[in-house]
């Protein structure tokens, strides 16, 4: 596609946060500079709030960071209707982004706790949390009519819940085996052209 704009995206050599930005700027086959630090990297004098990812436009003249900023400025750069149609489904867009990286970080709270008993009774409180949420997602996905998460079309929030979807698969291949619907919408969007085109190389699929 011509594009009006560079993009140079700044993230660890990880998916992470700044895997979701990677599937953004693929799905609409957009080229951007996919700056892919080490972890021992200095970063934070060029990082707004010396955090990663942060996204830089035409070489810097705008810098973006928090994840669902940039995710949402991509969105709507490219699409419209792509972060909601309506004000009402741009929220719910939010709402599941957000609930989406509150269950990252319970997701790694025992990773990062400081001590074993500690790290246990965080894998305790993930273990229960994780089907519970699912379940609600399940729920609203079946109530939007079970094709996308968010209104009538496809938005930006499936890619980022299809992502969150394949981390959990990674960590456990049979986390959605009690969810038939949500497994059945991850493929189909899995699958479609530009999503898959990315992922079958970027990303760890039993294919």
């Amino acid at each position: 596609m011509t594009q009006k704009h560079s993009y140079r995206l700044v993230y660890f050599d990880a998916e992470g946060r700044g895997e979701p930005i990677r599937l953004l700027f693929h799905y609409f086959d957009v080229d951007f500079e996919d700056v892919r630090l080490k972890m021992t990297d200095d970063y934070k004098k060029d990082a707004p709030f010396g955090q990663l990812p942060y996204l830089e436009v035409d070489g810097g003249k705008t810098t973006l960071c928090q994840t669902s900023a940039i995710l949402r400025y991509i969105a709507k750069s490219f699409k419209p209707g792509f972060a909601g149609k309506t004000r009402v489904d741009a929220a719910k867009c939010d709402m599941v982004i957000d609930t989406i990286w509150d269950m990252f970080a319970q997701a790694l709270a025992e990773r990062f706790a400081p001590t074993p008993e500690i790290a246990a009774q965080k894998k305790e409180e993930w273990d229960k949390a994780r089907p519970q949420k699912l379940a609600v997602f399940q729920k609203m996905l079946r109530k939007n009519g079970g094709k996308v998460i968010v209104g009538d079309e496809l938005t930006y929030a499936d890619l980022v819940f299809i992502y969150f979807l394949y981390r959990l698969q990674d960590a456990d291949a049979e986390v959605l085996a009690e969810f038939s619907l949500l497994n059945e919408y991850y493929n189909k969007i899995l699958h479609q052209r530009p999503v898959w085109k990315y992922v079958q190389k970027a990303w760890k699929l039993d294919q």
